[in-house]
């Protein structure tokens, strides 16, 4: 009876110390220099979509036991690790937020996994653009509060990634391939509420 009680209150030890951890929000933050002006930079993010898509990391283990992972834009993420609720890439809530050449954000809200909201920040540099992207994000799922450190490493990796893909595609001279989002363009231009 003893050796229960005490595993109970190992658990309950451990429960509670995770939902501490479970208001902290993790910040990081990205900035390159790209020789073109904000305008063109802004019209690639606007018609890129930033909504970051989250979904199951690829592994042996089973799917809730997965940590979330971020995609890069525009890689197309598998339906086997997309489905369910622990990786789903379709948020309950999202808001875009638009200052025409020089931000662009959107909040993406997963009740059940992740609260994120990513910004770019446009500012012009001697005919250049300096962008600033910065992403907050909050995990609500236990395997991902347990194991935060691979989980914003697989993050600070999408971003990387994301800014060379996103670099290479302003220096371009072809036109540039769009990919559109059906959630980002139904709600194309909400902005939330104050």
């Amino acid at each position: 009876m003893g050796y229960a009680i005490s595993i109970l209150a190992v658990f309950a030890a451990a429960w509670m110390a995770v939902r501490c951890h479970q208001a902290r929000e993790t910040r990081m933050e990205l900035t390159a220099i790209i020789d073109r002006p904000p305008s063109r930079i802004f019209s690639l993010i606007e018609e890129i979509e930033c909504e970051p898509l989250w979904h199951r990391h690829p592994g042996w283990l089973p799917g809730p036991l997965r940590i979330s992972a971020m995609s890069a834009l525009g890689e197309h993420i598998p339906g086997r690790q997309a489905r369910g609720r622990a990786g789903s890439t379709r948020p309950r809530e999202i808001h875009i937020r638009c200052f025409r050449d020089r931000e662009f954000s959107c909040l993406s809200i997963h009740p059940q996994n992740v609260t994120c909201e990513s910004t770019f920040r446009l500012y012009p540099e001697h005919g250049k653009c300096r962008l600033n992207w910065e992403i907050r994000y909050r995990s609500h799922r236990l395997s991902d509060l347990l194991r935060r450190r691979e989980v914003a490493a697989a993050v600070r990796a999408s971003m990387t990634t994301s800014m060379e893909r996103l670099r290479r595609r302003a220096l371009d001279t072809q036109p540039p391939i769009y990919l559109h989002s059906t959630v980002y363009e139904a709600r194309r231009g909400q902005i939330p509420a104050a």
